[in-house]
């Protein structure tokens, strides 16, 4: 099994694919913060094995296994032996998008679908994957890798989905949980205090930590940061320097935005901002 020197990640976004990005990677010592991603996480493990927390539970993820994460689902990630690390290509295609290539396999589903295994192990998806990621990093073809893109996506959506996602809805945050929320997202910039969140929620500062933690998965500080980050990616997409995108979002300096931004995206938002599609 290779060994990996240090912690090395690329991003590409790929232009005429609604800006989808697309990861490479191999890591050591490197560990994600608790975070999620808006669309869904589809990867391949090339080699060592990641371990990660999901939704609450310990998932491995070795060689060759497919990693399917669900659009809200807060997930860690780091390696399950620093001595190997893991190497992976990972995807992030929005619910749309999945959710129309799911309706043209059944007609009669119009429902976002629905992963029910984090890892899952299948040589055919594994090597369509591998061969996706390929194409994506070294195809001039626009055709070829979207070809292979949906050919992949409706294998994965048929061996390993619930395509009618069971007849279940996604759970909604209670009202308190929704409020504050709501005021994290308008005001991600500020140095909000948990007194504040507990004047406008009502509850008690204590309460509060334990009905968003459980609600969410993730404490209201953690799921400002992740906010921000993805303010960020907006605001250095746009042109933004990064330090004036460091002090718009809420932090104290570039260093400290560099920082939290590696350990939610993977990269740093030079090599963010240096990705091409």
């Amino acid at each position: 099994m290779a060994m990996f020197k240090k912690n090395k990640a690329s991003c590409i976004r790929i232009a005429d694919m609604n800006n989808l990005e697309v990861y490479k990677a191999s890591y050591t010592t490197h560990a994600f913060s608790r975070h999620w991603h808006d669309g869904f996480g589809i990867g391949v493990i090339e080699n060592g094995c990641e371990v990660f927390d999901y939704d609450g539970r310990r998932q491995y993820a070795p060689q060759r296994s497919i990693v399917l994460m669900n659009p809200g689902v807060v997930h860690t990630g780091s390696a399950a032996n620093q001595q190997l690390g893991w190497q992976y290509n990972i995807m992030y295609p929005q619910s749309g998008c999945l959710q129309e290539i799911a309706g043209q396999i059944n007609e009669k589903n119009n429902h976002v679908p629905y992963f029910p295994n984090p890892v899952v192990f299948d040589k055919d998806c594994a090597e369509k994957l591998l061969n996706l990621f390929s194409l994506f990093e070294y195809s001039p073809l626009s055709m070829e890798y979207q070809s292979v893109f949906i050919s992949a996506m409706a294998m994965i959506l048929r061996r390993h989905s619930s395509l009618v996602y069971a007849g279940m809805e996604r759970k909604k945050d209670n009202k308190v949980v929704k409020l504050v929320k709501e005021y994290i997202y308008q005001y991600y910039a500020k140095n909000i205090s948990l007194g504040e969140l507990s004047i406008i929620s009502g509850k008690s500062q204590f309460h509060l930590l334990r009905e968003f933690g459980r609600e969410v998965g993730i404490p209201p500080h953690t799921y400002q940061i992740f906010i921000r980050i993805q303010k960020a990616k907006e605001l250095l997409l746009k042109g933004q320097s990064i330090l004036v995108v460091a002090l718009e979002t809420g932090f104290t300096d570039q260093s400290h935005f560099s920082r939290y931004f590696k350990r939610i995206v993977g990269v740093t938002p030079r090599e963010y901002v240096n990705s091409s599609g």
